[in-house]
């Protein structure tokens, strides 16, 4: 009997540490941060090689910068979602900058910049908004920014509710999300995208893997004020996220900077302020109550 208890610890020993190196290895396949490309060239066409392109963070003031290669090529990897300020300059032209260039979470953005003949002093402001297509893979997704997921109402504040707001979705209450139903219509929802299963969605939160291992439900729902803004990939989805048929939605969560900001807010629901039902008061049934 005491060897059969040894065996079986031993097997669920095995079990657990094969579960973390699978977990170990879908976390660190994972990506959040995003990438500009894009080709430097003059007015007349001809790329500029050794063109320095550099991006600065609007929140952070974190800067990286690249060169061009010699066919005008630039990229610049890892980096995390954001609002950035782009200046492209070489010697004998003109620097070239952008003020206000959006990257979205997971994007790989391709942006392509003219060099006009000048002094290096000079500086030509492009106020035309970068290409923002995915010109990079087929993958197809819904970008929902911080604006939607604090200002459009949320019933029982569950972020999972705005996946409807991603082509193909269609809603169904419980499933994944059944841990956080709230009564009287709340709570979060189980999306089924394209014809899926509900409970074939998969989460990621800042680029760490966020399903509930036997409930195949969100391990950790943020609330909407923590959100910096989250994708739902439904078609074609990268190697790095295609681990369910279901959509990968990859949530980030919002950072800080060199200046002091926050919010100040409260929530409450209370069965005082819910309006009666209408069969429940001709049957004389009180109101439920619900803190």
């Amino acid at each position: 009997m005491h060897r059969e208890c040894l065996q079986r610890l031993g097997l669920w020993a095995l079990v657990f540490l094969t579960l973390s190196l699978v977990s170990s290895t879908l976390t660190w396949g994972q990506h959040i941060n995003g990438t500009f490309h894009g080709t430097v060239s003059d007015q007349t066409g001809a790329v500029v090689p050794g063109a320095k392109v550099e991006v600065k963070n609007l929140s952070t003031s974190q800067v990286r910068e690249a060169t061009t290669a010699s066919n005008g090529f630039y990229t610049i990897t890892d980096l995390p979602p954001g609002h950035y300020l782009v200046s492209v300059s070489k010697e004998s032209f003109a620097t070239t900058s952008q003020p206000d260039v959006e990257l979205l979470v997971n994007q790989d953005l391709e942006a392509d910049y003219k060099l006009s003949v000048g002094q290096v002093t000079q500086t030509i402001e492009v106020t035309g908004a970068a290409n923002m297509l995915q010109t990079s893979n087929a993958t197809l997704g819904q970008v929902v920014g911080s604006t939607q997921v604090v200002d459009l109402p949320l019933n029982g504040r569950q972020f999972t509710q705005l996946i409807l707001l991603t082509p193909g979705a269609a809603p169904k209450e419980g499933g994944q999300q059944s841990f956080y139903q709230i009564p009287i219509g709340g709570g979060g929802l189980s999306p089924a995208m394209n014809g899926s299963q509900p409970t074939e969605n998969f989460f990621t939160l800042d680029g760490i893997l966020n399903n509930h291992y036997f409930y195949q439900q969100a391990a950790i729902s943020p609330p909407p004020d923590a959100i910096q803004e989250f994708m739902a990939q439904y078609h074609a989805n990268d190697a790095q996220f295609g681990i369910t048929s279901g959509a990968d939605v990859n949530i980030v969560t919002k950072s800080g900077g060199p200046t002091f900001h926050g919010d100040a807010w409260e929530f409450l629901r209370n069965s005082s302020l819910d309006a009666a039902n209408y069969f429940a008061n001709f049957a004389n049934e009180p109101k439920p109550p619900y803190r």
